[in-house]
């Protein structure tokens, strides 16, 4: 008995190690990752037991070769082989978006300064091109630091399924002792109910796999993506590398396990919505007192009044809505 126990152990394990063998992808996939791929792109390759952040310079048959890592972040094997790699995604962000919508915020707020500090009546012309430039490099450098980090990531290769392993065909005499006592083992879990709620329904047409999630469930909280949202549960979550996590999600969480999913987006209509009212309240009242101190009636007074609200309004609802595409903000969705 301890002899034949002794075996099943030995062809587990063997299994086991045959599982983490990951298979490379075929030629005609490896001809598509080499067309959709560009070496200033940044790609997190994710392991068995690490997850990369790297700029890749090849792509070919044995792997990734001339992996380039971010600063600070860990090394991997270089080459990185394809029995290792279980996924591959491209990781993109709002940098440029960011770099922007701050040069030209910059650009306008250093040209109100020059204006306010004396600048342009001391010097003209060049006043008002070094406010404009001294405000658009500034605005553009912390625009694209703040868009850096709207990061988002979008599928690049998975691993095909894995064969059997070879060792499964030495475990065969004991097939049946293995299959009694995980069926004594395993309990079949009711259907749940929350899985065909309009909850869950609308939450899965609102995610996409390219979505940063944050995932508050029954074993902690992950901040990440996930490969797949459908009505029977979030498959593939794995932790971002850049966010706070506190334990690792299993392959499939299900609805009944999750008590909350926020997912990561700009503060662009919060701020539109809050630079609106502020500068039309604010124009408005200074509609009101520039046409009463001109000598308007009544009505022209009520007219300038409404005239500098919708005008601020207008105003202030872009400039904060630019500024807000800026501003990271996690939105409720289930």
């Amino acid at each position: 008995m301890i002899a034949k126990a002794a075996l099943v152990l030995l062809s587990l394990a063997a299994s086991a190690a045959a599982v983490l063998a990951y298979p490379a992808p075929s030629a005609d996939e490896l001809e598509q990752l080499r067309h959709q791929h560009h070496r200033k792109d940044w790609l997190r390759v994710t392991t068995d037991s690490m997850r990369y952040e790297v700029r890749v310079r090849g792509i070919d048959d044995a792997g990734l070769s001339g992996l380039t890592p971010r600063p600070h972040a860990p090394a991997p094997p270089d080459p990185l082989p394809w029995s290792a790699i279980a996924r591959i995604d491209r990781r993109t962000s709002g940098f440029r978006g960011g770099q922007i919508t701050g040069a030209i915020l910059g650009g306008l707020s250093g040209f109100i300064a020059a204006h306010l500090v004396g600048l342009v009546e001391k010097h003209g012309e060049f006043g008002v091109f070094t406010g404009l430039t001294v405000g658009a490099v500034a605005g553009g450098w912390i625009g694209g630091r703040r868009g850096d980090r709207r990061v988002r990531e979008h599928p690049f290769y998975a691993a095909p399924p894995q064969p059997a392993p070879i060792a499964a065909e030495a475990a065969a005499p004991f097939e049946s002792l293995a299959v009694d006592t995980v069926a004594a083992l395993v309990v079949t879990p009711p259907p749940s109910a929350i899985a065909a709620s309009p909850a869950v329904l609308n939450a899965c047409n609102k995610l996409h796999p390219e979505d940063l999630l944050r995932v508050e469930a029954d074993f902690g909280k992950v901040e990440g993506y996930a490969s797949s949202i459908e009505p029977g549960g979030i498959e593939g979550l794995r932790a971002d590398l850049g966010h706070e996590s506190t334990a690792a999600p299993p392959p499939l969480l299900t609805w009944d396990r999750v008590h909350r999913v926020d997912r990561r987006g700009n503060s662009a209509g919060l701020y539109a919505r809050r630079g609106g009212l502020a500068l039309g309240v604010l124009c408005g009242v200074a509609g009101l007192a520039a046409t009463g101190a001109l000598g308007g009636n009544d009505s022209e007074t009520m007219g300038g009044g409404l005239a500098g609200a919708a005008i601020g309004c207008a105003v202030g609802a872009v400039g904060g809505g630019l500024i807000g595409m800026g501003v990271p903000r996690w939105h409720p969705i289930y």
